[in-house]
């Protein structure tokens, strides 16, 4: 079984090879989010489409966006692929905080594996949505309905993961930490956005909480932006770290 002590132990020594491997990992995690923001350009869900829109309608768009979908869907399988390594580099990264507990490790992780299964899942619902055009548009209406309430459940794994990169972060208490503390506190806020759409966006059909609401949809990607640039660098900068040894 994996210890915490054997985890610090093959990370005593951060090599040059070690630093080129991580930031590949972590560059994963931008373009996954702007892989995923590509397929909403592209397929016509900016702005996303309104629970309130029609059968026949919410069937017509489909229709008309037809092959722009089918090429977002395949950039968003790929996000999904891509979030799962961003998330094995945050791991290695703040696994070399002295005293750093294996469940936090384990936690961060589960997250972001957690988070890549769920796109790659709202990727299949929107492919079962646009993949036969002609047929009853109701069966599209519940295809497109499972693909949207289910990016809004995204918040769930999303929640574990910043939880556990902020308390990762916490527990590092050097005078000079890894990654600076506030950063934990700017990732703790993601989690704040995500929970109206984790919680109650299923519950409303239009108005700021829907799924194309103002605090469901716009705010968390403007938030997101904000909170996962900071978090992005400072985690690329201590891959930059090499070092032979951990601090005491």
């Amino acid at each position: 079984m994996v210890s915490t002590e054997n985890c610090q132990h093959s990370l005593s020594y951060y090599t040059s090879s070690d630093s080129r491997r991580d930031k590949v990992f972590l560059a994963c995690g931008p373009i996954a989010l702007f892989l995923v923001f590509i397929f909403f350009g592209a397929s016509g869900f900016l702005p996303p489409t309104s629970p309130l829109k029609a059968p026949q309608d919410l069937a017509d768009h489909y229709q008309h966006n037809n092959d722009n979908i089918n090429i977002g869907i395949s950039l968003l399988l790929l996000a999904s692929s891509l979030w799962p390594l961003f998330a094995v580099g945050i791991s290695n990264q703040i696994a070399r905080i002295p005293g750093i507990h294996i469940t936090i490790l384990i936690l961060q992780v589960a997250g972001g594996c957690l988070l890549g299964f769920a796109l790659a899942l709202i990727g299949a619902f929107f492919a079962a949505a646009a993949y036969r055009p002609g047929r009853d548009p109701l069966i599209t209406q519940l295809a497109s309905d499972l693909a949207w309430l289910l990016y809004m459940c995204i918040g769930s794994p999303m929640i574990l993961q910043t939880f556990a990169i902020s308390w990762a972060i916490f527990s590092d208490n050097r005078e000079k930490p890894l990654i600076p503390r506030w950063i934990g506190w700017t990732v703790s806020t993601i989690s704040v956005w995500a929970i109206p759409t984790e919680y109650v966006a299923h519950c409303f059909h239009d108005g700021p909480l829907a799924w194309d609401g103002l605090l469901s949809f716009w705010i968390p990607w403007l938030w997101g932006a904000v909170s996962y640039g900071p978090l992005f660098l400072s985690m690329w900068q201590a891959a930059g770290a090499i070092t032979k040894k951990h601090a005491a």
